[in-house]
């Protein structure tokens, strides 16, 4: 074990008896853990809530899988939402289902209502949407917004000097000669 020289866990190492420095592994953590006490602060229900609100998963995320836990992103997400349910403690409700489907990309809109008694059979059915209508919807959606986009590119480009004169070109009818 090595404790930053000058620390205050070395100078907390450094008073304790002898008989807790050869005692067993379990005793000195728990001397440790006493000690030092965590700092991990609890969450509340509120700030559950608010990170439930908060939760978003896009369309680029939907053909992957998540990186840390080697599952498919929509999988891990539900997961997570109903965690976060259950920190907030309405996981056995309605509330703030309705808000988290307007939240989901089209994709999962179109395939999973709102209208389920709790957060279970809420996040059970975004798990059992076919990954492969997914993965087609996805990337369909993915491509019309990259034509939207470069369509509002060429709509921002400027014009050349030629189409802005020929745009300001005014045709009108000859006059008619008069006679004197």
């Amino acid at each position: 074990m090595f404790l930053e020289e000058d620390s205050i866990a070395e100078e907390w190492y450094d008073k304790l008896s002898a008989a807790d420095k050869a005692g067993s592994w379990a005793n000195f953590v728990s001397l440790f853990n006493m000690q030092f006490l965590s700092q991990k602060e609890k969450k509340d229900a509120r700030t559950y809530l608010n990170e439930l609100e908060a939760m978003r998963v896009t369309n680029e995320q939907l053909l992957v899988q998540h990186e840390k836990a080697q599952v498919l992103y929509h999988k891990w997400f539900v997961e997570h939402l109903l965690a976060l349910a259950k920190g907030a403690k309405i996981d056995q409700s309605k509330e703030a289902i309705v808000s988290t489907q307007k939240n989901l990309p089209y994709v999962l809109k179109k395939v999973v209502s709102n209208d389920h008694a709790d957060w279970e059979s809420f996040t059970n059915a975004i798990k059992g949407v076919n990954w492969a209508l997914l993965k087609v919807e996805a990337e369909h959606e993915i491509d019309a917004q990259k034509v939207k986009e470069q369509m509002e590119i060429l709509q921002a480009t400027p014009r050349t000097k030629l189409a802005s004169s020929l745009e300001s070109t005014q045709l009108v009818e000859p006059l008619l000669p008069t006679p004197n």
